[in-house]
């Protein structure tokens, strides 16, 4: 599932970032916050379809 891909690049990254891993690099910080992004879009999306589904039931 690519939901559960991104999470998991992404917080692997956030602990490896938190280890005694040196600075990152430029394009390691790009596609991070591309991920990000994207995560963070998916999660949106994911709370208007809920949501709009409740409405659905209610209605």
């Amino acid at each position: 599932m690519l939901s559960d891909e991104l999470a998991d690049k992404y917080y692997r990254e956030r602990i490896y970032a938190e280890s005694n891993k040196p600075d990152y690099t430029e394009e390691e910080l790009r596609l991070q916050k591309e991920r990000a992004k994207e995560l963070e879009e998916y999660g949106k999306k994911r709370r208007r379809e809920r949501e709009m589904g409740a409405a659905r039931k209610n209605s």
